[in-house]
């Protein structure tokens, strides 16, 4: 990596006549980055981290203090950076999937302690694929759990469409059963009379409109033009022709047909309204007869009243009956995809179980049962008690809280299983809760139980007295030695992806460092690249650094000083004054030691 620029790394003394500019080449094995403190071997990892986009610490404070030093430091100045990474990788890739490196400060091995999910993907680098076995199945059973997610809530809307396209057509089926019984009582006449009544009631409202009409006629043909106009132009026409005379004589038909019009229609109408009188009589004795005959079929005497809302609904029974069943096909088919994936996510629980067993008996293996991982089946189980808090029973929740008190970790499939099969008490519970609890479970319920999936957790423990096979627990250790057990575990894995940590010694003692780490290293050079950052002398002799990188700054810079392998002069030097105290301190501890 080649840093041009910039106001963090760079050499001046390379030639005064170019850019000052900075190089940094990493060995394929151990590469020990060494320096006094803030010369900027923490910048250096968290601007190369920053730089290729690698996953920064979960730690939120971890997070921040590794951007602020690449932002504010490594990149400060804006310089421009030459990266070259050999061997088979696309360059076209990403700078991070070109160099898939792993990432650790001190202070975030040590979280680790706390943190499941990094604990987890250490655990599952145990085997000779890396992890990528069961990172594939972690990654499926994740795409598995969203897939049943989204299908339980398809299912729950389909259930409910399916709720009311029955609805509407066990209404529709009734209302047409209901009819067939009006035919038989004899609806058919009832409805012929009432359509004779209606024609009747139309035909009356006519002939009002008609009287209303001719009554607003005038009576006298004078009213339509002025009077003395009218005398006038009569007297000139009947002293010229006969056209008056026949004037006079429209005059008086108008007058006589106006009243004999009002006569008929006045006739009509009290015809029409005594037929209308008639047919209501007659309506009201079919209605009654037709009552008593429904009252034989089984039917109360009011179901006559419904009669027009019977037959609004009974118009829909075909419309209902082809919408009820294409409910019932969305409805089965979501059903089959939802049992289907909760069936390949039981298989796949099961292969990823086995594999995680091997990757425990390795573990057991390889650090001579010093190092202990069990698992918690259903530790994670936040989901679960959300369900069970949102049924809303006291008695199943005090039953809940017991189970979790006494670490008792039900899962959701035991739960539903025991449900189905009336084994509850299985579960822990009494006979009342479980009455409560079998009450709680409609179908929404029970998908939604179906749908849950509580994680596993982990439980590391280190062998702390021999004698007594006495372990703790990884969370109850001290820092250092919870820092020892997690970088065992770190550098003993599967994982062949590089190692970058920074300053990892700081609260290890010696033994471990002596009697693991080192080890460790050495063990894996052609294995894996790894790249310290480290005060430790032992560090970079004992584990025999392949290349050795010293950095020097001042306040307004950092560079390589020297770098090469330990038998330069520069890098022996610089290994003897900055870690080992200088050569006088080297010296007298050789004179100490009595070497």
């Amino acid at each position: 990596m080649k840093i041009t620029g910039g106001c963090s790394f760079f050499n001046s003394e390379i030639d005064p006549q170019k850019p000052a500019y900075e190089e940094f080449d990493f060995s394929p094995d151990l590469t020990c980055i060494i320096g006094g403190r803030m010369s900027g071997k923490s910048t250096l990892l968290d601007g190369i981290r920053y730089e290729f986009k690698h996953e920064l610490p979960r730690n939120k404070q971890l997070q921040k203090d590794v951007v602020d030093r690449a932002k504010t430091k490594f990149l400060s100045g804006n310089p421009s950076l030459e990266i070259e990474i050999k061997g088979p990788e696309n360059e076209t890739l990403p700078l991070k999937d070109r160099w898939c490196a792993r990432f650790y400060t001190q202070r975030e091995i040590q979280q680790i302690a706390n943190d499941q999910s990094s604990l987890k993907n250490i655990i599952y680098s145990f085997n000779d694929n890396g992890h990528c076995d069961l990172s594939d199945a972690e990654n499926e059973l994740l795409s598995l759990n969203t897939d049943i997610e989204l299908l339980a809530n398809k299912l729950l809307t389909a259930r409910e469409r399916l709720l009311q396209a029955e609805s509407i057509f066990l209404t529709a089926k009734k209302s047409k059963e209901a009819l067939s019984k009006f035919h038989d009582a004899g609806i058919d006449d009832l409805e012929n009379l009432q359509k004779d009544a209606s024609k009747i009631k139309q035909n009356t409202t006519k002939i009002v409109e008609a009287i209303a009409a001719i009554s607003s006629l005038p009576q006298n043909i004078e009213s339509i033009a002025p009077g003395d106009m009218l005398h006038a132009l009569s007297k000139d026409l009947l002293d010229e022709n006969k056209l008056g005379n026949d004037l006079i004589y429209k005059t008086k038909k108008y007058k006589i047909a106006r009243r004999y019009m009002l006569c008929i229609v006045n006739s009509l109408l009290k015809d029409l309204s005594s037929l209308s009188a008639g047919f209501d009589m007659l309506l009201s004795k079919t209605k009654s007869n037709i009552i008593e005959k429904l009252v034989e079929l089984g039917e109360a005497p009011e179901l006559i009243n419904q009669f027009d809302k019977l037959t609004r609904d009974s118009k829909d029974y075909e419309i209902a009956e082809k919408n009820l069943l294409e409910a019932k096909i969305k409805y089965l088919h979501d059903l089959r995809d939802f049992v289907k994936k909760i069936k390949i996510r039981r298989n796949l629980l099961g292969a990823k179980g086995a594999l995680l067993s091997k990757n425990i008996e390795s573990i057991s293996e390889i650090f001579n049962d010093s190092i202990k991982v069990s698992i918690i089946q259903n530790g994670c189980n936040e989901k679960l008690n959300d369900w069970v808090q949102s049924l809303k029973d006291q008695g199943i929740t005090r039953w809940w809280n017991s189970c979790r008190e006494k670490k008792h970790n039900v899962s959701p499939q035991e739960l539903y299983h025991n449900f189905k099969h009336n084994k509850l008490d299985l579960c822990g519970m009494s006979n009342i809760v479980s009455g409560k609890f079998i009450s709680k479970i409609n179908f929404e319920n029970k998908i939604k139980l179906l749908s849950i999936y509580s994680e596993d957790t982990f439980v590391v423990e280190l062998l702390v007295d021999q004698a007594n096979n006495d372990y703790k627990p990884l969370q109850e250790l001290s820092g250092g030695a919870q820092i020892s057990v997690l970088l065992s575990l770190i550098l003993e894995s599967g994982d062949s992806t590089p190692l970058v940590i920074d300053q990892p010694e700081d609260e290890i003692d010696k033994a471990y460092l002596f009697d693991v780490l080192i080890p460790s290293l050495r063990r894996l050079k052609g294995k894996r690249q790894i790249i310290f950052s480290t005060h430790d002398p032992n560090i970079v002799v004992n584990a025999d650094a392949d290349l050795v990188i010293y950095l020097e700054a001042n306040s307004k810079k950092s560079c390589v000083k020297s770098r090469g392998a330990i038998e330069e002069v520069g890098i022996k030097n610089a290994i003897i004054k900055i870690l080992d105290g200088g050569e006088e301190a080297f010296k007298l501890r050789k004179q100490k030691y009595g070497f």
